[in-house]
């Protein structure tokens, strides 16, 4: 979800004014994930170690393409933004609305917290809160699906760091085989 969660929001948001990385804690049903995420203006990449296995999700907005790399088999998925967006259960196509809460620290970084109600196509609604810096950046979002206890889901970055990141980083790596989708 997280590999998608943060492109997606990004359409509906204002995208970053800065260069950055971050360590990120994802909490979904209780389960824990950390990851790593890198981006630069309409370039993300995001990390996560699930089950011994890493996977590496670079998302090119500015390309319209998704790489998914699989690191130990040296090997990638090539998908159009909107396929991977639907395949993820994205929330790309919700219709959101935010409201100012104020001023909030997210680990020592000042945000402006807002609350957001989502509605999907199904009617399924969603609400939680998101806290962004005044570049940009979300730096935590909390949700859940409005009544249904056991949907939580939380997304924060830690050890925040501004600054130029490698274009390697959003590029597939040499000698990665590309594979069919679906496989």
């Amino acid at each position: 979800i997280l590999a998608f969660c943060a492109p997606a929001l990004s359409e509906r948001l204002p995208e970053p004014l800065v260069e950055y990385s971050a360590d990120t804690v994802v909490t979904t049903g209780g389960r824990v994930t950390l990851g790593k995420v890198y981006h630069a203006p309409y370039m993300e990449r995001q990390e996560e170690r699930t089950g011994g296995r890493t996977q590496v999700v670079i998302t090119r907005m500015d390309l319209k393409l998704v790489w998914i790399l699989m690191p130990s088999e040296r090997s990638y998925v090539e998908l159009p933004v909107s396929e991977a967006m639907g395949r993820s259960k994205s929330p790309v196509d919700l219709d959101y609305k935010y409201t100012t809460v104020g001023p909030d620290f997210v680990n020592g970084t000042l945000t402006t917290k807002s609350s957001m109600q989502a509605t999907a196509p199904d009617g399924t609604a969603y609400e939680g809160y998101i806290w962004v810096t005044r570049e940009g950046i979300l730096v935590k979002m909390t949700s859940r699906v409005r009544g249904m206890p056991g949907t939580e889901y939380s997304m924060e970055l830690k050890r925040l760091r501004t600054g130029a990141q490698p274009r390697s980083l959003f590029n597939v790596p040499k000698g990665y085989r590309k594979l069919a989708p679906g496989r």
